[in-house]
């Protein structure tokens, strides 16, 4: 394994203590555990493609973007893929190329950075309660908060799982609204029978360390419109269109070549790194399953899923210990598990001052934020680390009164926790 985590072995600790080493005992792994580790591919391609670069006559790289958007496009079953420098830049040339105005509907348990967007376009996000079951967007609700001044919804594929696609496709075409699916992590998931990259307006991609396809970073928006394609190129090439006149605002939103060959390299082995995922996955469901108060969530569904993200939900009535407490544990044995999309979008400055109520028809997102865990997985850890991992889980859970007794109030309360029946402050 890359970077292979050194396992302490010996599991001394203070008398009468778990072994743990909140308690003293020496932590699990001599070295950090990340949440996620890239998936690379065939090295000597990647090599090879960087120093073509170097050595050719296409410093910029122009012919290498377009190689991968192709692929992108050929992958998902998309017409048109424009890559970007990041998700978070491809989702704002996104809004901008759609002209959505006034407000827009989006969940808060998700990246922050489409809500940034807006707010910097002079856009309102209205947030919109999940769904408990399937942990993203519930149509329902979204259908409740559409108004007049509702130009767009924007619903996001969580951890890699598919939110209700045709429901909300269904609720944009009948109130004529745009619709944008934030795919960071979904790239190679199936939903309806057909990969995601088709689905809505746009679909926006991310090839970071999270994604099973890396690109070192970079991005894609796939779409099946043409002239929203030919607007999303002129909006992150500095408002340039293809003759070089300025036409436009825009930002300099281009893919990097380096990118651009590292994710030509890792095209051949997704397959193989989805395997690897599922077998990581499938490891944590396998161990957590008889300790109480800890969820592994996954889809049961039968198309293809990709499986890079390990996430636990931890029901501290039943654990006997909160999600902040049991994060405080593994950070202590040096695997860096950590809280997702927390505390919300809702709770975030500026949208937290200018909508103080939103948490009251946030409850299930409320709930979500302050139980979900995200544990290494894929690349990141191999089955030796995860056993490891699950075993100082299910003795934190056995010794949850002793951890809660020892750690600091905010610990114990969650740390940041902020109670669904209070108010904002």
């Amino acid at each position: 394994m890359e970077g292979e985590n050194t396992l302490v072995t010996s599991r001394s600790s203070t008398s009468g203590a778990p072994p743990l080493a909140l308690f003293g005992a020496p932590p699990r792994f001599g070295a950090p555990v990340p949440l996620h580790r890239p998936h690379v591919g065939r090295r000597e391609q990647v090599l090879a493609r960087l120093g073509e670069l170097l050595d050719g006559a296409d410093p910029e790289g122009a012919g290498l973007i377009a190689e991968f958007e192709a692929r992108i496009a050929d992958a998902v079953g998309a017409p048109h893929c424009v890559a970007a420098c990041n998700a978070g830049v491809a989702m704002e040339i996104t809004i901008q190329a759609l002209d959505l105005s006034g407000e827009v509907i989006l969940p808060a348990f998700m990246s922050p950075a489409a809500t940034h967007a807006l707010w910097r376009h002079g856009i309102t996000p209205v947030f919109c309660d999940i769904d408990p079951r399937t942990r993203t967007l519930d149509p329902r609700k979204a259908r409740a908060l559409i108004t007049p001044r509702t130009t767009g919804i924007i619903a996001a594929h969580l951890w890699g799982e598919p939110c209700n696609v045709g429901a909300l496709e269904a609720l944009a075409r009948k109130h004529g609204l745009r619709l944008i699916f934030d795919a960071r992590h979904a790239f190679g998931v199936a939903c309806g029978g057909r990969l995601l990259g088709g689905h809505g307006d746009a679909e926006v991609f991310s090839f970071d360390s999270a994604s099973v396809l890396y690109a070192g970073d970079g991005a894609a928006i796939t779409t099946g419109d043409a002239g929203l394609a030919r607007r999303l190129r002129i909006l992150q090439n500095l408002g340039l269109d293809e003759d070089g006149a300025a036409v436009c605002l825009g930002l300099d939103g281009r893919m990097t070549a380096a990118c651009a060959a590292v994710g030509l390299g890792c095209f051949e082995r997704v397959q193989h790194f989805i395997e690897v995922n599922g077998r990581r996955v499938a490891a944590y469901d396998l161990r957590l399953t008889d300790v109480p108060g800890i969820l592994v969530l996954h889809d049961e569904a039968r198309e293809q899923r990709t499986w890079q993200h390990a996430v636990v939900e931890v029901d501290q009535a039943a654990a006997g210990l909160s999600r902040d407490a049991l994060m405080a544990v593994l950070r202590a044995e040096n695997v860096l598990a950590g809280r997702a999309y927390y505390p919300g979008g809702h709770r975030i400055e500026p949208y937290r001052r200018a909508n103080a109520e939103a948490w009251l028809r946030l409850q299930a997102t409320e709930r979500l934020a302050e139980r979900v865990l995200c544990l290494p997985a894929g690349a990141a850890a191999e089955e030796a680390d995860i056993d490891q991992i699950c075993e100082v889980i299910g003795l934190a859970v056995r010794h949850a009164a002793a951890i809660m007794e020892r750690l600091s109030p905010p610990a114990r309360a969650g740390l940041g926790r902020r109670p669904v029946r209070r108010g904002p402050g």
